[in-house]
């Protein structure tokens, strides 16, 4: 019975965390605001909402960043130089991220500042690597 009652939650934890991969960011904000007896979403869900798109930003980000990496084929130089350039946009990126967060360092909204921040910079980042480095082919999925 035990055995039971826990592949049943198991199974219903991974429709739910499938169900809320599907949705947009957007959506999910719509629906945290929903939730929430203000109507907008409080710093725990805000933190929560934006360190989900973080990660999936970031993973997005990784993924073009291999991509680029492979398209230098053997060319050490050209990939060292990628391989650096990224070292020191990751830098930059935290810095400035908190930076802008700084009248919030220690407070409970600090990361509603930071993450935001984190996320639109990964997406500028990952565009630029997809313009600079992806062949046509394969930003169209060839």
């Amino acid at each position: 019975m035990q055995k039971n009652i826990f592949l049943i939650s198991l199974l219903f934890y991974s429709l739910t965390c499938h169900a809320k991969e599907q949705k947009t960011f957007k959506e999910l904000w719509e629906i945290a605001s929903k939730e929430s007896v203000s109507g907008y979403p409080n710093n725990a869900q805000k933190r929560e909402l934006y360190s989900d798109e973080y990660k999936r930003v970031d993973k997005l980000l990784n993924k073009i960043y291999k991509k680029a990496i492979k398209n230098f084929g053997s060319d050490k130089r050209e990939i060292n130089n990628l391989k650096k350039a990224q070292r020191f946009w990751i830098k930059y990126k935290e810095a400035e991220c908190y930076t802008q967060a700084y009248p919030y360092r220690g407070g409970t909204g600090e990361l509603t500042m930071v993450l935001p921040c984190l996320i639109e910079l990964t997406e500028i980042r990952t565009k630029i690597l997809k313009d600079s480095y992806i062949y046509e082919e394969e930003k169209n999925g060839r």
